[in-house]
């Protein structure tokens, strides 16, 4: 009888598990679908960082886009204030671990990031971050921006699960990118607007 009950219950997690998969992809399919769903830049970026970090459950998040010499040109955050925001300064210049995923088309999971060599850089103001994960987008196998989650709760870590729905709407933004001529006919945003970092 007990191992009755052990099996049972070992069916209950996987069925409980396979559930959550199932609502986990079924909330994926629709945010993908959300992201693609407007032209402007600005928007479909905030829609990634949004989509991102409510299914990870990071505490933030955030796309940045590269220009043609590598350096962050667009920079959009979802987490923190806009005091704090404001506090920390201009955007940054994609260094760091920021640049280590501007580099490659690996991604990278962390649950320390102050472990990391290239953790240094963050300004005096910026919040303490402890897990990260960074998830290049890309465009025809080239680097074209990444997408940053992290969170400061102490324990809290990124899964595999969670890698692998960043990776999904990086595609998706990726795929979304490249529909908008004004992006691929030449990655000068920082040009456009004027910021340089």
């Amino acid at each position: 009888m007990a191992g009755d009950e052990r099996g049972s219950g070992r069916d209950g997690d996987r069925l409980a598990a396979a559930s959550a998969a199932r609502d986990r992809m079924q909330r994926l399919l629709r945010l993908i679908g959300e992201i693609g769903s407007d032209l402007d830049i600005e928007v479909m970026s905030q829609r990634v960082v949004t989509a991102a970090m409510e299914l990870t459950g990071a505490r933030y998040g955030a796309l940045g886009v590269s220009g043609s010499d590598g350096r962050l040109v667009s920079f959009v955050q979802n987490g923190l204030d806009p005091a704090t925001a404001a506090r920390i300064g201009p955007l940054p210049a994609g260094k760091g671990l920021l640049g280590v995923l501007l580099q490659g088309t690996d991604s990278l999971r962390l649950d320390n990031l102050t472990e990391h060599p290239e953790s240094g850089g963050f300004p005096a103001e910026h919040p303490p971050m402890r897990a990260f994960l960074g998830v290049p987008i890309t465009i025809r196998d080239a680097v074209f921006g990444s997408l940053y989650l992290a969170d400061d709760r102490p324990g809290w870590i990124f899964d595999e699960q969670d890698e692998d729905a960043a990776r999904a709407l990086a595609s998706a933004a990726g795929g979304s990118h490249r529909q908008r001529p004004f992006v691929r006919a030449g990655r000068h945003l920082g040009a456009v607007d004027g910021r340089q970092s």
